[in-house]
């Protein structure tokens, strides 16, 4: 079953009558995501990333406008996919934005792509679609899911069993804090 007919699944069951609509839907998107995620570490179709040179790329394309058009605070490119928590910058949105009728993160996730899938075919040498259309974005509620969410996406290759310890992916936030660097300014550097 493919992500769209788990979703449809998730969305026919019944909500328990003692859990308000808001926290049901949030419930059901936790559930979509877990599974997703398995797909993306322990089944993918493409592992493209695996290789050090588009991963590298990725990387680059991320750090790229860190600290100008958006701010990172956790990122991981995994063999086959990427996590990535940012931020707009305000001054960026309210400079560069206009009138397009996408979102900031919309844009910066439709550039980022473009960029990275034509330098990533380009070293395969190949040509068309590089990453997937879709993409799972989360709107981070409070100071705990935001630690939360860092800690799941540094994890990443750890739960996917790639790496014992999160900074020793070479290719995540975990990696580059242990090594006293960073992209742009994020806040908890």
């Amino acid at each position: 079953m493919d992500v769209h007919g788990y979703r449809k699944e998730l969305d026919a069951r019944p909500r328990p009558d003692d859990v308000p609509e808001d926290e049901w839907r949030r419930r059901l998107d936790k559930l979509e995501f877990a599974r997703v995620d398995e797909w993306l570490d322990l089944r993918p179709a493409a592992r493209h990333l695996a290789d050090g040179r588009l991963a590298r790329i990725v990387r680059d394309g991320i750090a790229h406008f860190a600290g100008v058009r958006y701010d990172v605070f956790a990122y991981v490119v995994m063999p086959s996919h990427m996590h990535w928590i940012f931020r707009a910058r305000s001054d960026w949105v309210e400079s560069e934005v206009g009138t397009d009728d996408r979102t900031p993160r919309e844009i910066i996730m439709h550039r980022l792509k473009r960029f990275t899938g034509l330098k990533c075919n380009e070293v395969l040498g190949s040509e068309g679609a590089f990453w997937q259309a879709e993409s799972y974005d989360h709107c981070v509620r409070d100071e705990d899911e935001f630690l939360r969410c860092i800690a799941y996406v540094e994890n990443n290759p750890v739960k996917a069993g790639f790496v014992r310890r999160p900074e020793d992916w070479v290719y995540s936030s975990a990696h580059e804090r242990r090594l006293g660097q960073r992209l742009g300014a994020p806040l908890f550097w």
